[in-house]
């Protein structure tokens, strides 16, 4: 039975958010600026994919995570806040770590971050059998390249084509990061060719497609797939389905901290799939979303962030 609107598998890490008064190079030194409470460090969850299925949660579809970390603190911690942001989980507990990154965040919102991949990095295709029925059980399944190896993201692209789901692959490291960090050239155009909803960021795209202003580089894209969606951080989007192309800027925000921007987007795109809403109005929610994400900490959602891009976007009827 198909009771999920969308389940993933990808990326599920402990943020340790940092704010600092400028980025560091090498035999450099900077004091970190506290955070209102005084911390000098905040603990928050994140991760690509866990972030998007978040964003996707808190505009009210069913959205399920799906993998494996660890049975250690981080661990614990990230299955609690995921619950909390009302995630359903199919987790194997049997990594040797959870995931972890490093984010130092600059005054203007501004973002680097260092990430410990973790029982993700370490998840082989042959670890997805006991997932496979809560797979089945989505009408879109969505992975990513960020930390999953190509191997497995490729198995999980062709189980939900044989489930017959709607697949999403967010393109989140240029090919030149990803191979041979993450696996093969060879399997990172499998994973693409299996993929119905393709969102690289404008970076990915330039190397995916070549050197051309972004409509061009997802029209090259498309491919007779369902949906290409580029993002192009403070610049916006590029949204084509084949036929139709929209261009549709950033929506104004005061940034704050910018982690996570691309995920929220890409929640929100997910939730207007889910709604069949036409294709300006997918742009308008993803973008509402990056709005909304960026003028908070961390990368998840807010609370009150459904009726915070409503009210971005108050000529779309949200679900």
């Amino acid at each position: 039975m198909k009771d999920l609107d969308v389940a993933g598998i990808g990326s599920m890490v402990v943020d340790r958010l940092h704010r600092v008064p400028r980025f560091v190079g090498a035999e450099d030194k900077v004091l970190l600026v506290p955070f209102a409470n005084g911390a000098a460090v905040e603990r928050v969850v994140g991760g690509v994919t866990l972030n998007h299925l978040a964003w996707a949660a808190s505009l009210g579809l069913r959205a399920g995570l799906f993998g494996r970390m660890a049975d250690d603190e981080d661990g614990r911690f990230i299955r609690a806040q995921a619950q909390r942001l009302g995630l359903e989980l199919d987790l194997a507990l049997d990594g040797a770590a959870s995931a972890f990154s490093l984010v130092f965040i600059a005054p203007d919102g501004a973002r680097g971050i260092t990430m410990s991949p973790g029982a993700t990095a370490d998840t082989t295709p042959g670890h997805l059998a006991p997932h496979r029925p809560f797979l089945g059980r989505a009408r879109m399944v969505s992975t990513e390249v960020s930390q999953l190896p190509l191997a497995t993201v490729v198995a999980v692209l062709e189980a939900a084509r044989a489930e017959g789901a709607l697949t999403l692959l967010d393109v989140d490291l240029p090919p030149s990061e990803a191979v041979p960090a993450l696996g093969s050239a060879d399997e990172l155009a499998r994973a693409i060719a299996l993929t119905d909803v393709l969102k690289p960021t404008a970076a990915a795209a330039r190397e995916l497609a070549g050197d051309a202003p972004l409509p061009e580089l997802a029209a090259r894209l498309h491919r007779g797939r369902r949906l290409v969606g580029i993002t192009d951080g403070a610049a916006g989007c590029v949204l084509t389905d084949g036929a139709d192309t929209v261009i549709a800027p950033a929506l104004p925000a005061h940034p704050i901290d910018t982690t996570g921007a691309g995920d929220a987007w890409l929640g929100g795109l997910l939730a207007g799939l889910a709604w069949g809403l036409p294709l300006a109005s997918l742009a308008a929610v993803a973008n509402a979303c990056g709005a909304v994400c960026v003028e908070s900490w961390g990368a998840v959602p807010p609370s009150g962030a459904r009726t915070r891009v409503a009210q971005r976007v108050p000529e779309v009827r949200l679900g």
